[in-house]
């Protein structure tokens, strides 16, 4: 039994294991395969977009160097340089305040108590920064170094021993450490948690002058989202429309440019919300923009990970069942094969005790018939009880052959019952009284208790009758001991009488506990072997049982009040004839 189990492991239970874990293991790598896709697809499409989004920033500079210069040509730097946040404004609406420095002094927004409050606040904040008294922290990078990659750019500034701004912080520099020998450039400035861009120019015929702007952040915010928005195509900057990177593949996700607080201040689809925390991928724009960032956001991202997560879940929920049905079936096969095992060696154990129970009936037969051709002068008295002896042998042959036969036909369906009125009380007292004389001899107290009126029952007299002969052989074998006492007796009960119960009684052995069951079932004994000395073939109870509930009845058993067994069998009594 335990080599069947182990080979049925290894050829069935453990290579299913393993391909379930395998198909399991593939889905899932890829589900992960294509995460990773999407995100490298996605990085690649932040990166173009930071490149163009970095342009558009740089073009600022350049539109403001241009716009500078035309005005340079009509007036005098120093002249310009009074007026320079008026005249700036009204040429270019992208400058919030205009600013003239000549490195040392302040020239322009003036102190004027008429001045703007945009141009006053600038002042009193940027005062000493602009004029070289103090440093402060700014974003920038040297004008030599911008367009060269960024490992390499960072690499140049540490070598020159510049601190370059990133993501974690800014360069502690001054403004003329700034413009050194620059001619233009840009800066960013953090001034009460709020960004500043400025971008800067100094003409060659004044060098120590110069001009600056800073941005108006609600216009830079507007370039990008006529950049971003597909309804406003019209009006992106020339510099975007040159440089968008194939905005008709971004079709399934959503790009957006995040400020400094990580909000967003344009996206490719308007309506599009989510948590702007989980990108697929972030790109910096870059130092003059510090801490805004392009993400790429897919549009489907919940369904998908809801369906990756389904998916998962489906694949768990059906290797669950896979083990469930395999340890199943396995349970299922491993006990058949040890039922049939155990069936076999019961079909073995009951050939071996047919065998021995026919053996010993004849051996008496052959025995006593032998003594009684032998013996001449055998009295009366001996030979009346050689003859009872063959007699109740016989009748133990009898019996036991009848066992096997009506067993036989059970099994095969063909049992068939000749049903009939009768008194029960009649067949009863009949078995008991042919059972008596061998019971008596062997030193057991019978008894037979029933009521005096006939008890009328529709049943097959010779199967009930084997019932009963059945009870009284169980009762004979495993009755031991000084308590050889059995009894029979007949029950009644409703008005008018509905059901009637045989009822055998010993003082025997009784049924070990958990086995109340078992006994009915075919070949089982609840002490199977030849060397206990109890004879049987394990179906007495059986078809005992078989037939009682073909006629309607049951029969079942309970331990008897003072030990031994107590077998009850309940008939239904017969209808009276309309």
């Amino acid at each position: 039994m335990k080599k069947v189990a182990w080979v049925y492991i290894a050829a069935v239970i453990i290579p299913s294991l393993i391909l379930a874990g395998m198909a399991f293991s593939s889905i899932t790598n890829q589900h992960l395969v294509t995460r990773e896709q999407h995100e490298q697809l996605g990085r690649v499409l932040a990166k173009d977009y930071a490149t163009v989004a970095a342009r558009v920033v740089s073009s600022q500079e350049l539109e403001f160097v241009r716009q500078v210069e035309a005005l340079l040509e009509e007036e005098e730097p120093a002249r310009l340089a009074e007026v320079f946040d008026e005249k700036i404004r009204e040429v270019w609406p992208d400058a919030e305040v205009g600013f003239s420095v000549s490195l040392a002094s302040f020239a322009c927004p003036s102190p004027a108590m008429d001045s703007r409050p945009e141009a006053r606040d600038f002042r009193l904040q940027n005062l000493q920064f602009l004029c070289s008294a103090s440093p402060a922290d700014v974003y920038w990078s040297p004008k030599s170094l911008t367009g060269l990659p960024v490992g390499k750019r960072r690499m140049l500034e540490k070598s020159a021993g510049v601190s370059p701004a990133d993501a974690t912080g800014a360069t502690s520099v001054a403004f003329a450490e700034i413009v050194g020998e620059d001619d233009s450039g840009m800066l960013a400035r953090f001034l009460q948690d709020e960004l500043n861009v400025w971008t800067w120019f100094r003409d060659e015929r004044d060098r120590n002058l110069v001009f600056g702007a800073k941005l108006d952040m609600d216009r830079f915010e507007a370039v990008f989202r006529n950049g971003l928005d597909k309804s406003t195509r019209a009006r992106m900057p020339e510099v975007w429309r040159r440089g968008a990177p194939n905005y008709h593949l971004a079709f399934d996700v959503c790009v957006a440019i995040l400020d400094d607080k990580g909000i967003p201040v344009a996206r490719t689809h308007p309506k599009f919300e989510t948590d702007w925390k989980q990108a697929l991928a972030t790109v910096e724009i870059g130092d003059a923009l510090p801490h805004w960032r392009v993400a790429v956001y897919h549009l489907n991202w919940g369904q998908f990970v809801e369906s990756t997560a389904k998916t998962v879940g489906l694949l768990l929920l059906l290797f669950v069942v896979l083990i469930v049905a395999i340890a199943v079936g396995s349970f299922l096969i491993v006990a058949d094969v040890h039922r049939q095992l155990k069936l076999a060696r019961q079909k073995t154990d009951f050939v071996s005790n047919v065998s021995h129970e026919l053996k010993t009936p004849l051996t008496s037969i052959r025995m006593f018939s032998e003594l009684l051709a032998e013996e001449r002068d055998t009295t009366p008295e001996k030979r009346r009880r050689f003859l009872g002896i063959i007699t109740a042998e016989t009748a133990r042959l009898s019996r036991l052959i009848n066992n096997v036969l009506d067993f036989s036909r059970m099994e095969r369906g063909e049992k068939k019952y000749d049903f009939k009125r009768c008194d029960l009380r009649g067949i009863v007292e009949d078995a008991v009284e042919s059972c008596r004389p061998k019971l008596e001899e062997s030193g057991f107290d019978l008894r037979f208790d029933a009521p005096e009126n006939t008890v009328a029952v529709d049943g097959d007299r010779d199967a009930l009758s084997q019932v009963i002969l059945n009870l009284l052989s169980n009762a004979e074998k495993y009755s031991a001991g000084a308590g050889k006492e059995i009894v029979v007796r007949i029950t009644r009960s409703g008005v008018p009488v509905e059901h009637a119960a045989i009822e055998v009684l010993d003082r025997g052995l009784g049924v070990p506990k958990g086995s109340e069951e078992r006994i009915f079932e075919k070949f089982y004994r609840a002490d199977d072997s030849l060397d206990s000395g109890i004879e049987g073939s394990g179906l007495g109870l059986t078809l005992a049982r078989q037939i009682t509930r073909a006629h309607g009845g049951d029969l079942v058993y309970a331990p008897r009040d003072g030990g031994g067994s107590a077998f009850t069998c309940p008939l239904p009594a017969a209808k009276e004839a309309s």
